[in-house]
């Protein structure tokens, strides 16, 4: 069965620098009807703010897709499982 779930239901924090969404539970944010589906735990939409990101942080036993929406002015940078892989982005 097929749940729809509207995006203002979503978990939200915004940090200044981060502001992000959670589909599942994640992080300070808890809903025991929303804890992962199936073996996929995190959905997370992030808006991180230009010249910021994450901290070095390791990731075990899981995959990581980056989906970058919107041209950032210099360089994003999308992690995986043991590698870290530096997108150089040019503006048009």
């Amino acid at each position: 069965m097929i749940t729809i779930r509207k995006a203002e239901e979503r978990g939200h924090f915004d940090f200044g620098w981060l502001n992000t969404y959670h589909s599942f539970s994640f992080g300070d944010y808890y809903d025991p009807k929303h804890t992962r589906f199936r073996t996929l735990r995190v959905i997370n939409e992030d808006f991180v703010q230009a010249g910021h990101g994450f901290p070095t942080h390791g990731h075990r036993d899981m995959e990581i897709v980056t989906y970058i929406l919107q041209e950032p002015s210099n360089i994003a940078t999308a992690w995986a499982p043991d590698r870290l892989f530096d997108v150089a982005m040019r503006n048009a």
